[in-house]
């Protein structure tokens, strides 16, 4: 019903409804939020693209997770979007999640942002037992091969010396 008010004569209730799509709380509107982010209008796209990297983000499924992780970087417009999804990535404790991590530490733009969720998603996946350890290793000597802050370097040996 509320994506019916989208088309709404009035302004003002096609903007409420917009809103509201955007912070819809349940999984049922993945469909509708990714038809948004795909829309020319900025704040259609905005709304969308914000509240589907939300559901993205909270989904209970791993694998769907890393789905619509991608499908949601894939319609970043800007570098404020992939920030937006670049943190919803720092949840996604996977190695689909590492690839596409350590994929944005070409980008200038968002390397830091990447670096900071790749540190955060290689800890978590430490955790999930010595048979994971070989590929944590290799992320994290690629995030300090391309990121040479001195935080990134302390914190990726932190997690290095831990590793089996």
């Amino acid at each position: 019903a509320t994506k019916g008010l989208l088309a709404d004569a009035s302004p003002a209730i096609a903007k409420k409804a917009l809103a509201v799509l955007g912070e819809w709380p349940t999984q049922d509107a993945a469909d509708t939020l990714l038809e948004l982010a795909k829309a020319e209008d900025r704040a259609t796209h905005d709304a969308g693209f914000k509240g589907y990297t939300r559901l993205a983000q909270t989904h209970p499924d791993h694998n769907t997770k890393n789905t619509m992780m991608a499908t949601a970087m894939s319609l970043a417009r800007s570098k404020e979007d992939k920030w937006i999804v670049l943190s919803a990535y720092g949840t996604v404790h996977t190695g689909p999640a590492l690839d596409a991590l350590e994929a944005q530490l070409d980008d200038p733009e968002v390397q830091k942002e990447a670096a900071m969720a790749l540190l955060k998603v290689n800890e978590a996946v430490t955790n999930h037992g010595e048979a994971a350890h070989p590929r944590v290793r290799k992320s994290l000597e690629l995030l300090k091969s391309k990121v040479q802050t001195e935080y990134v370097q302390k914190k990726a040996d932190e997690l290095l010396s831990k590793l089996k």
